[in-house]
């Protein structure tokens, strides 16, 4: 059944009206084996008056069983409104004395009265059968009745009973539809304030009159809202930030193309050449590190992309791919490694972003001659991942604010957008991982360490 079958006041009806309808059918079971009884009794009855009336007419005379019957008693044996009555009155010997000779006999008679249910003359019939002694004489008398009239009255006695109870039934089921719709009355205020509220409107659904079986759902929707409105304050900040940072460099851009083309100087047409060139490559790093933080965003990320990775193996192959650059600005590159293996669930391409971004500020921010050291090492139950330098080091008030987003330390006389330790910490959150900025060794330079869960 599709969700468009059925509401769920049908669906909570129909599991209340199951038990309602088996309850009734019990019922009539039960009602129908009472009237039973009390028909079958009242026959049964009406039958026995009838054998001894019969047992009244019977005597001896000349040592043999006779049967008196005047007409009147005859009438008075077979009166009935609907059904036949049968009759038998047999010898010690099993002869017929009188009555009807093929009427059915019990197997075992009996002196007290036999009763059960018979097929005569093709009609179902209720038969009382007893045996007698009349003057030294044993006899057999039996008395027989069609059903018509018991079914009758069984029909009756069920009827006016059956009645009532479908009467109830179907009241109950009345209640219990108008009682489902006064208990699903909050979800429908709840329906009705979800969709008359605004797009922009993120406020959470008031909790205070929604029953207890709904408060944990409500709980779950105003989380979703809450995580819904930061994603979206996120990334109305990001569009903003992004904004105004690429503004500055595509406005260098208009203006040294404006100025170039103005320009009939070779040497100052290469000048404004080259700084046409250092804002492209400016705005290009700026797209580039957008992107990546754009990657890093919840919503970009698939369950599947993570894996369980060796994060020395990672960390040592892209610290290779660093040598060049840092051989070109004079800078000793190394890497540190206190276990061959350290493995974390993560997604390489993210991971790998993340260690390039740590080694270019770090590379970026540290003098010729300086020193640049990636280190890994294994502490219990966690993989610490250190960038380090010996650079000019990060101010202590600035070691926080470094994470946020196009911040970027003043006096450090450096290109930057300042979005590499953004990007950092937003991968580092993905992998449920721990970053900081720490001093140096010796407290010089800056150490940026990041603690990641270890896979066991």
């Amino acid at each position: 059944m599709s969700p468009a079958d059925f509401t769920l006041r049908q669906l909570l009806l129909r599991w209340l009206s199951v038990p309602l309808v088996l309850l009734w059918l019990i019922s009539t079971a039960i009602d129908y084996n009472v009237a039973l009884n009390a028909a079958t009794n009242a026959y049964d009855q009406a039958l026995f008056n009838k054998l001894l009336a019969l047992l009244k007419q019977v005597e001896v005379q000349d040592n043999q069983v006779r049967v008196h019957l005047p007409q009147a008693a005859l009438e008075i044996l077979n009166s009935s409104d609907l059904d036949r009555v049968y009759y038998q009155v047999r010898g010690g010997l099993g002869n017929i004395i009188f009555g009807y000779p093929d009427l059915p006999t019990p197997r075992k008679p009996s002196f007290d009265p036999i009763y059960f249910d018979a097929v005569y003359q093709s009609h179902n019939v209720r038969v009382v059968s007893m045996q007698a002694k009349i003057g030294g004489h044993d006899i057999l008398i039996e008395v027989a009745r069609t059903t018509i009239k018991r079914q009758e009255s069984i029909a009756a006695m069920l009827l006016s009973m059956a009645i009532p109870q479908v009467l109830l039934v179907l009241l109950a089921m009345l209640s219990v539809w108008y009682a489902i719709g006064r208990g699903l009355h909050p979800l429908l205020e709840i329906r009705q304030d979800i969709t008359q509220r605004a797009l922009s409107d993120l406020s959470p659904i008031p909790q205070s009159k929604v029953p207890q079986e709904i408060q944990p759902l409500i709980q779950s929707f105003n989380e979703l809202i809450y995580r819904m409105g930061r994603m979206l304050a996120s990334q109305q900040r990001f569009i903003a930030d992004a904004a105004h940072q690429l503004r500055t460099p595509l406005a260098g851009l208009k203006a040294q193309t404006e100025l170039a083309l103005r320009l009939d100087n070779p040497e100052e047409i290469r000048h404004s050449l080259e700084q046409i060139h250092k804002a492209g490559k400016q705005a290009n790093r700026l797209a580039q590190q957008l992107l990546s933080l754009a990657r890093t965003e919840p919503e970009a990320q698939q369950p599947d992309t993570m894996k369980i990775l060796n994060l020395v193996e990672l960390a040592q192959a892209i610290v290779g791919d660093w040598v060049p650059t840092a051989l070109e600005k004079n800078i000793d590159l190394g890497f540190e490694k206190h276990t061959d293996a350290c493995f974390i669930t993560g997604n390489a391409l993210l991971l790998g972003e993340m260690l390039n971004n740590l080694i270019d500020n770090a590379l970026r921010y540290t003098q010729s001659g300086g020193i640049v050291t990636v280190r890994l090492q294994t502490e219990k139950a966690q993989c610490l991942l250190v960038v380090e330098d010996n650079g000019p080091g990060i101010p202590a008030s600035a070691r926080e604010l470094v994470f946020e987003r196009f911040y970027r330390v003043l006096g450090s006389n450096q290109e930057g957008c300042g979005l590499g330790l953004a990007i950092v910490q937003e991968i580092a959150e993905r992998h449920h991982a721990h970053v900081d900025a720490r001093p140096g060794t010796n407290q010089s330079g800056t150490a940026i360490c990041v603690t990641f869960p270890r896979h066991i």
